[in-house]
């Protein structure tokens, strides 16, 4: 990453953070990054996942307003046009992290997912309101989306196939906890949606959902 690239997401940061807390922020994208990125590609890999996720931790909606503006500024620089750069470009991002997405009004089931997994194999993260899913669909299909039917979301099960619909196949879709009212009305809602829902039974625990976790990681 070059120092003009590094000035730039300083700048940003510091524009809504105090300058420890930019400071802190970079810090910890790039620690879960697993070290600085050193290509165009991995500037991008940063700014769209580990920054965006420790923007909204530290920083609730104005971290997509941030990370947008800093796509803005760098992408057009990130690699030269040219046939080969342009089919490259539009490739999914190989990462060995699993990305989650979680439905449901607690952070709790997310935070466990990542401290039993360890948060370098899997990022987790919470989605209550339907909008804020919508947009961070758009931003980057899941591996995985684990609907919490315990802490269930601000979200209508009947919506749910609409929200879900623009997922590819190979995302894995799981309800944890089937044997709630919420969880049951959401299997019934998306029985019949493309792609295999997986129920899971809260009185089994979380193993199995860390099982669905472990097999994704490895196929991938």
């Amino acid at each position: 990453m070059s120092r003009r690239e590094l000035r730039l997401i300083r700048d940003a940061l510091d524009s809504v953070l105090s300058p420890e807390l930019a400071a802190s922020t970079l810090e910890e994208a790039i620690e879960r990054m697993g070290g600085p990125p050193e290509t165009p590609g991995e500037v991008m890999t940063l700014l769209n996942g580990p920054l965006r996720v420790a923007l909204e931790r530290t920083h609730g909606a104005a971290a997509d307003d941030v990370v947008d503006d800093l796509l803005q500024l760098l992408t057009p620089k990130a690699e030269p046009r040219s046939p080969v750069s342009e089919v490259t470009r539009q490739l999914p991002v190989e990462t060995a992290q699993v990305f989650v997405f979680v439905l449901s009004s607690s952070e709790a089931l997310g935070r466990e997912i990542e401290e039993a997994l360890g948060s370098d194999r899997v990022m987790a993260l919470t989605y209550e309101e339907p909008e804020r899913l919508e947009k961070a669909l758009v931003f980057r299909p899941p591996s995985i989306v684990i609907i919490d039917g315990a802490s269930f979301p601000m979200i209508e099960p009947s919506r749910l196939p609409q929200l879900l619909a623009k997922l590819p196949e190979t995302t894995v879709r799981a309800i944890w906890g089937i044997d709630t009212p919420f969880g049951t009305a959401a299997l019934s809602e998306l029985a019949h949606q493309r792609g295999s829902f997986t129920p899971l039974d809260r009185r089994e625990g979380i193993a199995p959902v860390l099982d669905l976790i472990r097999a994704r990681r490895f196929e991938d």
